[in-house]
Formats: structure tokens, C-alpha cells, sequence
């Protein structure tokens, strides 16, 4: 074992966007004095990920379209402007009543207008967020694209989207959002990129995920962990399943993976 990842949202992080801080920290240093890598894999921005764990861990974000250590990125796949552009426009015409989260490398921009609560929840995942009213005044190219939609119907209406697969990846990792990243950026690749850094394979490789956009993760992953509170199709792709996120699942795990 070289490289521990984890994905974090409902897998590292319980269900208030929180971990337990000292067995974080105690994980962390003992992975570190075995020489084993730790990694976030995550849709978070990487500069999200850096606020909630530091920057001293591999952050393979965005949805797998950067990876940052200690402040310097080693590898990014951003969306042209010219396609995430008519990529929103495609979401406008959907007509439906979710939050479009354009992210580029500066900030993310959601639409003038939408609620507190909204704006709230989508910045547990975002950096920084600021209003815009036209998504056309943004020039640079997009790290990521998401929807989040409260009423939790991503799952029907993700297949709408079909025409642009052949051009950006598209995932709803769950029922509340939808993540896109240009093509060939996703988890999975993303991991091959680090450990082609790290010079690690697969077989060195375990991971830990509970959504649909953790698969690519797994199939670049030697040994996968899915969490107890994992999608069936997820849990069926594992090699174990563990306790929940509320559980403290992930470090729990480790623990007994190095016997501490």
C-alpha cells in the first residue's frame, strides 16, 4: 500500500460537512512515517478541499480535473469557455428549477436571485462563490460545471444531457447534483495522473467512496472501500464495505489497515 484515497463528501465527511480532527491528525502522521500517500479525490474545488484538510495531503479535484499539493498543481483538463458556454446554455433550456455552479480557477458564479439556503449549501462544496447575472460576462475556461437541485431529481433528467457525453464527462453522483468536467477529466483519470507522479500503481493503490462518480475512482483503485452508507451499485463494485461517514468509516478503516 502507497496511496490511501478518499472521496469526501458522505465518505470522509459526516453529514454536517465534519470529521473527527484528532484522529485525522494522528491518521495522517503515521501514513506520513510509513511513507504511504494520503489523497482527497473529490468534486470539491481543490481550493475547498485545501480550507477543510490543509494543503499538505494530495487534493485530486474538481472532479478529478486538477491535482494540487502544498500550493503547486501538477496536473489540470479544463473545459474550453467556448463549450462549458453552450453547455449552460443547454442547462438553461432545460427549464428546470435547479443552481447552475460554473467554477473557474478564481471563484465559482451561480445566478443572481436564488435563496440563502441555496447559496449556503452550495458553498460547503465552493471556495469562493459569487452572484452573476449573465453566465456569458465569465472568459475563462471552466474546472468544473455542476447543477444542484434541491428537489433531488438529477437521476431523471442527467440523460437530457446525452448529446454533449462525447465532449465533457457527465455524472450525477447523487440525486441532488450533477458534476461535469471536460472529457477524459474524471476521478479515475485523475488518480492515474497522481499516481503516475507519485510513480505508484493500481496494486498500490485503496480508495474509499460512496457515489456514482466514485466508480471511475474504484476502477483505478487495487483494493475499494465503499461506505456504509454507499449506493447499492457502489457497494456491489467494492471489495469490502465499512461503516458510515458518521461512523468515522474512513479512519476507522486505516486504522486497522496499519494495525493502530
Amino acid at each position: 500500500m502507497k496511496l490511501v484515497i478518499t472521496d469526501l463528501d458522505s465518505t470522509f465527511l459526516d453529514k454536517n460537512k465534519n470529521y473527527n480532527v484528532e484522529h485525522y491528525n494522528k491518521i495522517k502522521e503515521e501514513l506520513k512515517a510509513r511513507n504511504i500517500n494520503f489523497a482527497a479525490c473529490t468534486g470539491k474545488q481543490a481550493e475547498k478541499v485545501e480550507e477543510i484538510l490543509g494543503s499538505d495531503i494530495w487534493i485530486v479535484g474538481d472532479g478529478g480535473a486538477r491535482i494540487k499539493y502544498e500550493g503547486k498543481f501538477y496536473y489540470k483538463n479544463l473545459i474550453p469557455n467556448k463549450l462549458g458556454q453552450e453547455f449552460i446554455t443547454a442547462l438553461q433550456n432545460l427549464n428546470i428549477d435547479f443552481n447552475i455552479v460554473a467554477s473557474t480557477e478564481d471563484r465559482s458564479y451561480i445566478p443572481t436571485g436564488r435563496s440563502d439556503a441555496e447559496i449556503n449549501r452550495i458553498k460547503k462544496s465552493y471556495h469562493l462563490v459569487t452572484e452573476i447575472a449573465d453566465f456569458k460576462a465569465i472568459t475563462q475556461d471552466f474546472t468544473k460545471i455542476s447543477v444542484y437541485d434541491a428537489k433531488a431529481h438529477t437521476f431523471e433528467y442527467c440523460h437530457r444531457l446525452d448529446n454533449f457525453k462525447d465532449r465533457l464527462f457527465i455524472v450525477a453522483p447523487e440525486p441532488t447534483w450533477i458534476d461535469v468536467s471536460n472529457f477524459g477529466a474524471h476521478k479515475g483519470t485523475g488518480i492515474q495522473k497522481l499516481q503516475n507522479i507519485l510513480d505508484c500503481t493500481k496494486d498500490d493503490t485503496i480508495c474509499f467512496g460512496d457515489g456514482y462518480n466514485d466508480l471511475e475512482m474504484f476502477n483505478q483503485s487495487g483494493v475499494k472501500f465503499a461506505m456504509g452508507n454507499a449506493f447499492d451499485d457502489v457497494k456491489d463494485k467494492a471489495d469490502f464495505v465499512v461503516k458510515t461517514n458518521n461512523e468515522d468509516g474512513v479512519l476507522r478503516a486505516i486504522d486497522k489497515l496499519l494495525m493502530i
